[in-house]
């Protein structure tokens, strides 16, 4: 389904601010989910580990999940993006 920018800006869940953590974040999980090479995944994980406090990774890794589950719906992982 192709989208404009105007419908892909009004819909809510496509609004997500990405963060340098979130989108290493992101990398992370697609690697882990075989979505991207494992040596993608692992270079994101080596990018940001240790950095932050578990609940900026918690933070950012239900944001990871949230634009993987709109690729699967949408195509795209948020309007950011776009």
């Amino acid at each position: 389904m192709l989208m404009t920018i105007e419908e892909i800006e009004i819909i809510p869940e496509l609004q997500i601010e990405v963060d340098d953590l979130t989108e290493q974040c992101f990398y992370v999980k697609m690697a882990l989910l075989g979505r991207i090479s494992d040596e993608a995944g692992e270079k994101n994980y080596n990018n940001i580990q240790g950095k932050y406090s578990i609940e900026e990774y918690r933070n950012a890794l239900a944001k990871a999940d949230r634009m993987i589950e709109n690729i699967d719906k949408y195509g795209i992982a948020c309007a950011a993006w776009a």
